[in-house]
């Protein structure tokens, strides 16, 4: 227990993570890929996890990368698994998850163009979730060694345990994409080596190494 305290103040912890990784560590700790899915859908449309959007820049008008969030960000109470490219953390084609801006009943077009002018026809390239508010809903999904249970949430069992969790996370710091493939095994392993030993954290055997690699994946 110490040394999962001592561990956790020195690991920083962003406020917000691509939806793809905040549902690996679900996974992680216990529920099923489609499971986790739907959950965490729910969750974010019930408003007990925060969303943003990250909209792409435009250079062609000169628009720089912009964040929405709620109140601007008005998320779907029927947000669905299919509404989500999970693999990249982006609205899938369907999505109606964000088509722009909403003009109000009442609203003068042109004062909503002119308001609005920033957010038409943008392309949302990132969506991220609080990690604060999924910790909240899903539990300690992080070492916790012991499911922890929290106000509408799930029972989550450490099914691959905190080896593998330890592992996927050093895996989206090292590479928050995709592995370089040039990397070869040799040094992918020796640099997660060092990630987690500069951490405090125990050396992962290649088996768990393995299985963290496949979790990334999906």
């Amino acid at each position: 227990m110490n040394q999962i305290l001592r561990t956790s103040t020195l690991t920083y912890l962003p406020t917000w993570e691509p939806i793809k990784e905040a549902l690996q560590r679900i996974v992680v700790a216990g529920l099923s890929k489609k499971q986790a899915q739907r959950d965490l859908c729910r969750a974010i449309g019930d408003g007990k996890i925060a969303i943003r959007l990250d909209l792409a820049a435009d250079p062609s008008r000169g628009l720089p990368r912009k964040a929405l969030s709620f109140p601007t960000l008005e998320i779907p109470p029927l947000l669905s698994p299919e509404d989500i490219d999970w693999p990249r953390s982006r609205p899938s084609q369907r999505s109606q998850l964000w088509t722009g801006p909403s003009q109000r009943p009442g609203e003068p077009t042109l004062l909503y163009f002119h308001k609005n002018h920033d957010l038409m026809g943008r392309t949302v390239d990132l969506i991220e979730v609080r990690v604060a508010d999924v910790t909240k809903v899903f539990g300690n999904t992080e070492s916790q060694p012991e499911a922890k249970t929290a106000t509408g949430s799930l029972n989550l069992r450490p099914k691959n345990g905190a080896k593998v969790a330890a592992v996927v996370q050093a895996l989206n710091e090292l590479w928050p994409g995709r592995i370089p493939d040039e990397l070869s095994a040799k040094d992918r392993d020796r640099r997660i080596t060092e990630r987690l030993r500069t951490k405090g954290l125990s050396i992962p055997s290649p088996r768990t190494i393995q299985r963290a690699l496949k979790l990334k994946d999906r």
